[in-house]
């Protein structure tokens, strides 16, 4: 039997949770925890967990956290971390950020869920609510919990809940940072209060009028989002609290002695390595494309426009001698070659990307062809007048696509279709999205 318990009444508290930096990890995991039960708890509790996503391989990194999990869950954790499928990795690692139960997501020929089922599914669990989002470094922060009866959440629930997933991975970012930092401290770039005024200011921000400005209005939306009328309607409060502001900077609450409240501005853009040729907010706009994210899922994680999301796709496209989107999906993949010669130096993107031939033998011919066209950036519409049908049917075998590869989009469609083929060490399997170390 099928119902919607997922709910999203507290995300701007989980939001605002998330953005406590004070505590170790895993007190943080458990205050995250402790905010969204009520809305995500299907009745046989929740874990968290951070994981290393890195060239093919998922680590649980440090400490996690449980809440109330069910103990009889708990017995068949072994059992659920024993040789997972590779297709895990597909899931988890080819996107920005994954949310829903298995079921409605994947369904249930999918491996992954007949791997869960068949480790959980003694115990009386059928199904599992996972949300897990990336930040842009290579590191992942997953939520989730069990369920004994299947999950399908409301799309617009399941929207609140992916963007409150780039602010959790936003913030788990900032508490590395904060980490790498420990001794000279998290550099403060500016000290805001709620009325707009600017206490404080230095680095990039002290000499930009324009970027202050944005500031103020940005933190004004922030403090608009966490009213009480406005937090009521999350879909609201989420499009006035971007994952950044400017692509640049994460927005902390900061308590003074005097009991004044601020708001501390910390830099907290992904570092992405290499290639040379682009720039450091290009750099993190071609990682979240090759994550497969859309320019609105990019726009919001950045706190970017949208236009200039797509103006950033085109530069990156043509700066990496490409032509279009598509060209950008193995950037996390690639590698970069030094050539050394005698006089200069010349670092050179190497990128070795071949669909997976697994994932195409799920297509028909018409199909392929048709993800073919996609691929290339080609519309609906286009795609239709080529091929000489309508654009009903296009729109129909689009569909079959992204059912049969399990995604949403183009981006993700390219995505995990290029990931490599092969990606899990038989010697060291990857843990199970619901199974932290706690």
């Amino acid at each position: 039997m099928a119902h919607r318990s997922i709910r999203a009444r507290h995300t701007i508290d989980a939001v605002e949770a998330a953005y406590t930096l004070d505590g170790t990890d895993a007190e943080w995991l458990a205050r995250l925890l402790e905010t969204v039960t009520s809305d995500l708890d299907c009745g046989a509790g929740l874990c968290a967990f951070a994981a290393r996503v890195d060239r093919g391989r998922f680590m649980v990194d440090g400490p996690g956290a449980r809440r109330a999990l069910d103990p009889h869950f708990v017995a068949r954790l072994g059992a659920l971390k024993r040789n997972p499928p590779s297709a895990l990795l597909d899931e988890l690692a080819l996107g920005l950020v994954r949310c829903g139960g298995f079921e409605q997501r994947l369904g249930s020929a999918h491996p992954v869920t007949r791997h869960f089922r068949a480790a959980v599914g003694p115990a009386g669990f059928v199904d599992a609510f996972t949300l897990f989002a990336q930040d842009g470094e290579g590191f992942g922060l997953c939520v989730g919990g069990p369920s004994r009866r299947e999950l399908f959440p409301a799309e617009r629930t399941l929207h609140v809940w992916r963007r409150a997933g780039l602010h959790f991975a936003a913030a788990l970012r900032l508490r590395r940072k904060l980490r790498a930092t420990r001794r000279e401290g998290l550099r403060c770039e500016a000290l805001v209060g709620p009325d707009g005024r600017v206490a404080h200011v230095e680095g990039p921000l002290r000499d930009d009028v324009d970027a202050r400005e944005r500031l103020r209005a940005a933190v004004a939306r922030v403090e608009l989002a966490r009213t009480a009328g406005v937090r009521r309607d999350p879909c609201r409060a989420l499009e006035l609290w971007a994952g950044l502001m400017d692509g640049r900077w994460s927005m902390v609450d900061r308590w003074e002695s005097d009991g004044r409240r601020y708001i501390a501005v910390h830099a907290n853009a992904p570092e992405v390595a290499d290639p040379r040729a682009l720039a450091p907010r290009e750099r993190a706009v071609a990682r979240y494309v090759a994550l497969g994210a859309s320019n609105k899922e990019i726009a919001f994680a950045l706190g970017m426009p949208i236009g200039s999301v797509a103006g950033a796709v085109r530069r990156c496209a043509s700066r990496l001698g490409g032509h279009g989107r598509a060209d950008l999906i193995g950037f996390d993949r690639a590698g970069v070659i030094s050539l050394v010669g005698a006089s200069e130096r010349l670092e050179v993107l190497r990128s070795e990307v071949a669909p997976s031939a697994s994932l195409l033998a799920a297509l028909s011919d018409a199909e392929r062809a048709v993800l073919t066209s996609l691929a290339g950036g080609a519309s609906n519409a286009a795609i239709a007048s080529a091929r000489g049908v309508s654009v009903h049917t296009i729109a129909n075998q689009v569909y079959a696509i992204f059912r049969k590869l399990g995604v949403q989009s183009r981006s993700e469609a390219l995505a995990k279709l290029l990931g490599p083929e092969t990606r899990d060490d038989p010697a060291d399997p990857a843990p199970a999205p619901t199974a932290p170390t706690a």
